[in-house]
C-alpha cells in the first residue's frame, strides 16, 4: 500500500486531541510497512529486552506515519468501541505535530529518549502512583507539554483520546492537551 491522506473519520478522531493544531491536509498514513517492525526487533537486540509475537511498531517520520499492519480505522471499529488502532494513529499524529512545531530534532529527540530509557522512555506518571496524580503533579509545577519527552507526548495524547472516548474524567490531560491545540 502506498502513502495515503487521513481519512474523514480518522480526521474527526484526531480533531478530538489536536483540534486545529495539526494540519490534517499534511498528515498522511502509510499502512503494511514492514520496516518499522524490523527496526524495533533490532533495538530489542540491542536493549536485551523481550519483544512479543504479535508486537508491532510504528515510526513517524516528517508527515508520515509507518505502520506495520493496515489500520483498523473505519466506522465499524469505531462502532464496536476497537480504539486500539485510533489511539495508536494518535500517538504517531502527535509526532507529526511534534515535527511540524520543532522540526527534525523531534526525531533525534524521540530516538535518543527510546535507546537510553527504552519502554521506560513512555511513562509520564514519573514515580506518581497514577496518571492523573503525575500530571496534576506536573501542572503545579508550572510543566507544560514541552516538560514530557516526545514518547510521553505521545502516549499522553493517546491516554487524553481513550479516556475521552470512553467518558472518563480528561481533566488533568486538559492543560496538556491545549498545547496541542
Amino acid at each position: 500500500m502506498a502513502r495515503r491522506p487521513l481519512t474523514a473519520l480518522e480526521i474527526a478522531e484526531a480533531r478530538i486531541v489536536f483540534g486545529s493544531g495539526l494540519d490534517y491536509g499534511q498528515a498522511f498514513v502509510y499502512e503494511n510497512a514492514s520496516w518499522p517492525d524490523f527496526v524495533d526487533r533490532l533495538g530489542a537486540r540491542i536493549q536485551r529486552r523481550m519483544r512479543y509475537k504479535d508486537e508491532h511498531n510504528a515510526i513517524t517520520l516528517g508527515t508520515t506515519s509507518y505502520f506495520p499492519v493496515a489500520l483498523k480505522t473505519d466506522a465499524a471499529a469505531l462502532a464496536a468501541n476497537n480504539l486500539s488502532d485510533f489511539a495508536w494513529l494518535v500517538h504517531e499524529l502527535t509526532h507529526q505535530w511534534q515535527y511540524r512545531h520543532l522540526g527534525w530534532s523531534y526525531l533525534v529527540s524521540a530516538l535518543s529518549v527510546q535507546l537510553q530509557q527504552g519502554r521506560k522512555a513512555y511513562d509520564y506518571r514519573e514515580g506518581a502512583d497514577s496518571p492523573q496524580a503525575a500530571l496534576q503533579i506536573a501542572r503545579t509545577a508550572g510543566h507544560k507539554l514541552s516538560h514530557f519527552n516526545m514518547e510521553q507526548q505521545g502516549d499522553l495524547a493517546r491516554d487524553y483520546y481513550l479516556r475521552h472516548r470512553w467518558g472518563e474524567s480528561c481533566d488533568a490531560w486538559e492543560p496538556f492537551i491545549q498545547d496541542l491545540r
